[in-house]
C-alpha cells in the first residue's frame, strides 16, 4: 500500500531509535529516565521573586491573520469593504431622518406671531366678546321661561339722596326720598322650580295678583289706572339683554281723602324658582305732577343671576 501526503507536505520521518523507545531486541524495556536533577526543579516561590515572564508575540496584521483563516484576500477584502459600505447607509439614513423631522419641525413664519413676530394689537373694531353674558339683544319675553340656573336677585342703582330705610330682609329692600316723599321696595323671593309649557306668563299675573292684595287696607278703596308691560336689563343696562315684566299702576284713597299711586312691576320665575317684584309709592299729587321717580328706577334696576 502506498503512502499518500498531502500535497506540498514532506513524508514523516520515522526515528531511526524508535525500536529502542518501546523494546530491545532481547524484549528487555529499559529502565525510565532519572529524575532531574535539583538544579533543574522550578525555583520557591517562598521570599523568592517570580522569574520575568516570556514577552507576547507581536500582533499579527490583519493580512496575517487572514492568511492563518485559509480564506483568500480578495474575500477578506469583500466583507471590509461590505462592513464599510453598511457603516456608510446607516450614517446616511440617520442623516436624512434628521433633515425630515428638522423641515417638518420648521415653524411657518407666515401665521401671526410665529419665529418672534408680535401678534397684530386688538383695535376698537375688534372687541373680546363677554362669554359669560347671554348675546346682545336677547329679550326674554313672558311667554318665555326665564332660566337663569339659580334664584337671580335686583341690582339697583339710584342718585345718592336716597335713603336706604330697609336693607335685605328676607329679600326685600326700601329707600325713601326725602324731597318727593316717595319709597321704593323690591323684593326676590324664592319659589318651587317648574317650567310651564305656557311660558312665564301665567306665574307672572298670579305673582302680580299678590303684590296687589298685599297694598289692600282696610277703608282704603283701590282702583287700576294703568298696567301693561316693561324691559329690565339683564346683569346690566349696557348688556343689551332684557326680560319682560308684567307693570300695574293702583290709585288708593282712604275715607280721610289721603291718596297715593302705586306702580309695580312683578315677573314670576318658575324655571329660576323665584319671584321678582318692585313698587314704587308716591303722594298722587307728585304722580300727576310726572315727578314719579317710578322710569329712574326702571333705568337703575337689573336682574343679576350670575353675572
Amino acid at each position: 500500500m502506498t503512502d499518500e501526503t498531502p500535497h506540498g507536505s514532506a513524508p514523516e520521518e520515522v526515528p531511526a531509535n524508535a525500536s529502542d523507545n518501546t523494546a530491545n531486541n532481547d524484549g528487555h524495556v529499559p529502565d525510565a529516565p532519572p529524575a532531574p536533577a535539583a538544579e533543574n526543579a522550578l525555583p520557591a516561590t517562598t521570599g523568592a521573586p517570580l522569574p520575568p515572564a516570556p514577552p507576547l508575540p507581536p500582533v499579527q496584521p490583519l493580512a496575517a491573520e487572514a492568511a492563518k483563516s485559509g480564506l483568500p484576500g480578495w474575500a477578506w477584502a469583500l466583507i471590509i469593504a461590505g462592513g464599510l459600505f453598511v457603516i456608510g447607509m446607516i450614517v446616511t439614513v440617520v442623516v436624512v431622518a434628521v433633515v425630515i423631522v428638522g423641515a417638518a419641525n420648521k415653524e411657518d413664519c407666515s401665521l401671526p406671531g410665529s419665529c418672534g413676530q408680535g401678534l397684530p394689537p386688538i383695535t376698537a373694531e375688534e372687541p373680546i366678546e363677554e362669554l359669560t353674558e347671554p348675546a346682545s339683544g336677547e329679550r326674554i319675553t313672558l311667554d318665555g321661561n326665564a332660566n337663569f340656573g339659580e334664584p337671580p336677585v335686583w341690582g339697583v342703582t339710584l342718585d345718592p339722596e336716597w335713603e336706604i330705610l330697609v336693607f335685605d330682609e328676607d329679600g326685600i329692600n326700601s329707600l325713601g326720598d326725602p324731597t318727593t316723599g316717595c319709597n321704593i321696595v323690591t323684593s326676590q323671593r324664592q319659589t318651587a322650580v317648574s317650567t310651564p309649557t305656557g311660558g312665564d306668563l301665567a306665574a307672572s299675573e298670579a305673582a302680580m295678583q299678590e303684590e296687589v292684595e298685599a297694598l289692600i287696607v282696610s277703608g282704603v278703596s283701590m282702583q287700576e289706572l294703568d298696567s301693561g308691560t316693561v324691559d329690565i336689563a339683564v346683569a346690566s343696562e349696557s348688556s343689551g339683554v332684557s326680560i319682560e315684566f308684567l307693570t300695574s299702576v293702583r290709585y288708593q284713597e282712604s275715607s280721610e281723602g289721603a291718596s297715593r299711586v302705586s306702580e309695580l312691576l312683578v315677573r314670576g320665575m318658575p324655571a329660576s324658582g323665584s319671584i321678582m317684584a318692585a313698587l314704587v309709592v308716591c303722594e298722587t299729587s307728585v304722580y300727576e305732577a310726572g315727578e314719579s321717580p317710578f322710569n329712574d328706577l326702571i333705568s337703575g334696576l337689573a336682574v343679576t343671576a350670575g353675572y
